[in-house]
């Protein structure tokens, strides 16, 4: 049944975008605290709970206060509001995470998606409004959320692609162990030494243990074991014995091997009680030459 004393027009339409504003100053506020540093599990977990709290009482706050308004419908105008400013803020915290911005995106944005997407929810929701006039508001959201995130998808890859390239490896080295998945790589610069090098992301498949550690650097003309103490945190003094370009690692914390070919180091490392020098040296030895995509990618199986 109608309900004779809804509002619609200009009037309704104003009210949900003061509502939508003001809830997206709330918002904020209440999601605010999560981005603080934290030092405990509590303090770390506590605020992204009570935020969450926050935003199922406002969503239910919201139901009553349009039905106080005579705001209909109330349900559907909430849950698409909702959904709609969630994900357009979302989309958005990682377009500006991209753009090197911390924290949340600023309170006048909450404030911009709660004042535009409430009343257009309301809008789209009127009877008698055409299948096209429904349609194409919701397609636009949708399109403007999936777009910021693939374009933040696009930009961080590229940007983890352009930290591979800095660190210098030429030729870049894909090395194969037998059992095991590169899942990934990342660049790193050593803080003691300043050393820049490529830390391979290797993982176990079924049935095997242990996580090895990979590493590609360029050589520059040094000894291999002092390459290898670079970058190589368990290898202590003397776990190290250097032959031409190679070098191999016999220690109580650490067992590798690595080779310099062409300019270019590589190393794996791994615990003595689950590897061998001779696993490593065979995978090491029958490296490919392959690219950084390829390292950043790394392989699914």
């Amino acid at each position: 049944m109608t309900d004779p004393r809804a509002r619609t027009g200009p009037t309704a339409l104003g009210l949900l975008a003061a509502l939508g504003a003001i809830g997206g100053v709330l918002l904020w506020l209440a999601w605010r605290p999560t981005t603080d540093d934290c030092d405990t599990i509590g303090e770390c977990l506590g605020a992204p709970f009570v935020a969450m709290i926050a935003t199922t009482l406002a969503a239910a706050a919201s139901l009553v206060v349009l039905r106080l308004l005579h705001l209909r419908p109330v349900f559907l105008t909430t849950l698409f509001g909702f959904v709609g400013a969630g994900g357009l803020v979302l989309s958005g915290q990682e377009v500006l995470a991209v753009r090197g911005h911390e924290g949340l995106a600023p309170w006048w944005a909450w404030t911009l998606v709660g004042a535009v997407l409430a009343p257009l929810a309301h809008w789209v929701l009127q009877p008698g409004r055409g299948w096209v006039a429904r349609v194409l508001p919701v397609v636009l959201v949708i399109g403007l959320v999936a777009g910021g995130q693939q374009w933040a998808t696009r930009e961080r890859a590229q940007q983890r692609l352009d930290s591979l390239a800095s660190v210098g490896v030429d030729p870049v080295l894909v090395v194969d162990l037998p059992g095991y998945l590169l899942r990934s790589s990342w660049a790193f610069t050593d803080p003691d030494n300043g050393t820049d090098y490529i830390s391979l992301s290797i993982t176990p498949e079924e049935g095997a243990s242990g996580f090895p550690d990979g590493f590609l650097l360029p050589a520059a003309g040094q000894d291999p074991c002092d390459l290898v103490r670079d970058v190589a945190r368990l290898v202590q003094d003397g776990d190290c014995q250097a032959s031409g370009d190679t070098a191999t690692v016999q220690g109580r914390y650490a067992v590798g091997y690595g080779a310099v070919r062409d300019g270019t180091f590589l190393l794996l490392t791994g615990d003595p009680g689950v590897f061998t020098v001779e696993q490593f040296r065979t995978a090491v030895d029958g490296a490919r030459t392959g690219t950084l995509e390829e390292l950043r990618d790394g392989f699914d199986g």
